[in-house]
């Protein structure tokens, strides 16, 4: 795609108000979690922090909360019409080789409208 036919698309102001519903919908439903819009592209793809409200860094991930946390995303996104195409974990942190915490408190999501295609780059539609 050339820069001209790159400029012409733009995410929809429909779309940005659904994944902000989207957001608000999590925190009302689930009130130990927090959801925010982190950033969005032109082709209706998005960045969303997910997290817990209560969460100690400097301990291990509670079992089944990454789980937990990309069912919540998957079905208030999927509502929305939107899907989730990648997961991006807290980073752990090791000193010595021995577990010392995560870099953040949050997991991101990458929140599409349009299907990507990896092998070119590109979304669908």
């Amino acid at each position: 795609m050339d820069a001209a036919e790159a400029s012409r698309h733009h995410t929809p102001a429909h779309h940005i108000e659904a994944i902000r519903e989207a957001c608000a919908k999590i925190e009302v439903e689930h009130p130990e979690v927090t959801a925010q819009v982190d950033d969005w592209g032109r082709f209706s793809n998005f960045s969303v922090f997910v997290g817990l409200r209560v969460w100690d860094r400097t301990r291990p991930i509670p079992p089944g909360t990454a789980k937990r946390l990309r069912a919540i995303v998957r079905e208030a996104f999927g509502q929305a019409g939107a899907h989730i195409r990648a997961v991006f974990p807290p980073e752990m942190r090791r000193k010595r080789g021995v577990f010392a915490g995560y870099d953040q408190r949050f997991w991101g999501f990458d929140i599409d409208f349009q299907r990507f295609d990896a092998q070119t780059n590109s979304f669908q539609g």
